[in-house]
């Protein structure tokens, strides 16, 4: 972790994560900060990284890479990379088209297995996993190229993975389980119809959203 507030302003500014003049602007505002009280002068850039964050200047992921001293790649052709996904599938990554602002869920493919016979396989699949409409299914919705990258971007990923869920809440409902069960085995059903496989199944690729929370004294 870099210790040094220098480096991690020079890093956000090298990472194209924020334009010149904004992160001019930003640090002379927390420049202008008290120091919070108790903070170890090591300690110093963690803070300014918090910091930024709490701005919405980057995210909690960009910051842990910047303090790692990694200039990134945070960009992959016009997407921003916002943050990685913990699961089985290498290189996927929630991320934001600058232009538009929509957010999407994009994998990036190693390079070196895209030759041709895979890459036709590649394309033959994400064709007929676009043509399913389950809404437990996130869909591709296109096959891009950026510089020799190739990336499959879909629809934006949303809950939390079910294997979070159930380490922080304990076991579903039997009802809960029984619908869970039943709404992947229908997804997975329609796959099979339009002839693909998910292949990676799992309580990380499986998510859902968090169940509400109730006021103390309120049943639900």
């Amino acid at each position: 972790m870099h210790s040094d507030p220098e480096a991690l302003w020079a890093l956000e500014e090298s990472s194209c994560l924020v334009d010149a003049a904004r992160a001019a602007g930003l640090r002379r505002e927390f420049e202008g900060l008290p120091f919070p009280p108790g903070t170890e002068p090591n300690a110093a850039a963690e803070v300014a990284a918090r910091w930024l964050v709490n701005r919405g200047a980057i995210t909690a992921w960009q910051a842990k890479r910047l303090l790692r001293g990694e200039r990134g790649p945070f960009f992959v052709g016009d997407y921003r990379l916002l943050d990685r996904f913990d699961c089985p599938t290498p290189n996927a990554f929630r991320a934001r088209h600058d232009a538009s602002g929509h957010e999407a869920c994009i994998v990036v493919l190693a390079t070196k297995r895209c030759v041709p016979v895979v890459w036709a396989d590649i394309v033959q699949r994400t064709k007929a996993a676009h043509a399913a409409d389950d809404p437990v299914l996130v869909r591709p919705l296109a096959l891009e190229k950026a510089d020799k990258l190739r990336f499959i971007v879909c629809e934006p990923v949303a809950g939390e993975p079910l294997a979070e869920q159930l380490a922080a809440r304990g076991p579903l409902a039997p009802g809960d389980a029984a619908a869970l069960t039943l709404d992947v085995a229908r997804a997975v059903a329609h796959l099979h119809r339009l002839g693909c496989v998910h292949g990676g199944i799992s309580l990380d690729t499986l998510r859902r959203e968090p169940p509400p929370v109730h006021p103390a004294g309120h049943g639900g």
